[in-house]
């Protein structure tokens, strides 16, 4: 796929000391190893996460909400490469990936802004947490693999903080553990999760009950954007170089504007739907709990049985600022773990 080289021999070899890492972390520190492996579609970020998912013996699941960051495209030039999905990658990953789970969100093959960069990593941290927790409910740790500019937007949601200095080097790793209720404003008493699995047919009352407390559950759990803690910021010191190529948004390159220069689509016919689908997955709704909206497009919603990748988003006619990736985020992946301690 265009815009999606493979990790150079230096990068496997990273990608090995990262492993090691993950799986065996330092006994006198008291790290957790990883219950769960995520990763960004994108065959370099496959690449980084397999070792460590053969390693730990643990299916890696594909998420989309985390991939690569792209600036809006110039007009007539295309869209944006999206990756498939497990069942058409497992023939690079054979025995590795998860056929069955579903990403959270989408990213948008027409590009983002920055600040619509964020509002999709606040959207899939807020969903996403509430997700691992009802379908999960035994999970206490994930690790997640992306890209230099998803890693920091990630970041930034967990803690809240924009601002935050966030650091992304290659096979760096960063570290977030969530801030117990007693330390977040307004907290609440915790009540048990419902399971968000689908109930079986026939018994449609019980799983518009479940959904309706799931909502609520979901409303009083202190797990979404800004409730969580960051312990490390780019650790680098398991490999044998350490830290390389680290990128921040300080390093984007503007036009005379200010704006972040735009960028070319892949070159291909653009069809009606090509951009689909776009913002919150069907089905993912029941674990939303803010009034949030991805921009440029609505989150969406599907007819009952409809199929993720087949559903028609709903659109919004809000203008995006031109923006552009840098080259310098296309050969990268980098790492963030997420850590909740009940």
């Amino acid at each position: 796929m265009s815009r999606d080289p493979p990790l150079a021999a230096h990068g496997l070899d990273q990608a090995q000391e990262l492993a090691e890492f993950l799986a065996n972390p330092p006994s006198e520190e008291g790290l957790p190893v990883p219950d769960l492996l995520f990763s960004s579609p994108f065959f370099r970020c496959i690449q980084t996460a397999s070792v460590t998912a053969q390693k730990l013996q643990i299916p890696l699941k594909l998420e989309h909400g985390v991939q690569e960051w792209y600036s809006q495209v110039l007009p007539d030039t295309g869209l944006h490469p999206r990756p498939g999905h497990a069942e058409q990658l497992k023939q690079f990953f054979p025995d590795i990936l998860d056929e069955q789970y579903r990403s959270t969100v989408y990213a948008s093959r027409s590009g983002e802004s920055v600040s619509e960069l964020q509002a999709r990593c606040d959207l899939f941290v807020d969903v996403f947490v509430n997700r691992i927790e009802a379908e999960y409910p035994n999970v206490k740790t994930v690790a997640i693999f992306a890209h230099a500019a998803s890693v920091i937007a990630l970041g930034r949601a967990l803690t809240g903080d924009k601002a935050m200095e966030i650091r992304a080097g290659c096979a760096t790793t960063s570290f977030y553990r969530r801030k117990s209720p007693s330390r977040l404003d307004n907290a609440t008493q915790l009540e048990p999760m419902t399971n968000g699995t689908a109930s079986a047919p026939g018994s449609a009352s019980l799983e518009q009950k479940n959904t309706e407390q799931q909502k609520a559950n979901n409303a009083k759990s202190p797990g979404g954007v800004g409730c969580w803690d960051c312990i490390w910021n780019g650790r680098a010191d398991y490999l044998a170089l350490g830290e390389e190529r680290n990128w921040g948004f300080q390093d984007i390159i503007l036009n005379a504007e200010g704006h972040v220069i735009s960028d070319r689509g892949d070159g291909r016919p653009v069809k009606p739907g090509d951009d689909q689908p776009i913002g919150l997955a069907p089905g993912m709704e029941i674990y939303l709990t803010r009034d949030d909206i991805y921009s440029p497009l609505k989150r969406g919603t599907a007819v009952p049985g409809q199929n993720v990748e087949r559903a028609v988003l709903s659109m919004t006619a809000e203008p995006s600022q031109q923006t552009s990736r840098p080259p310098a985020l296309q050969r990268k992946a980098s790492g963030a773990m997420i850590e909740s301690r009940m």
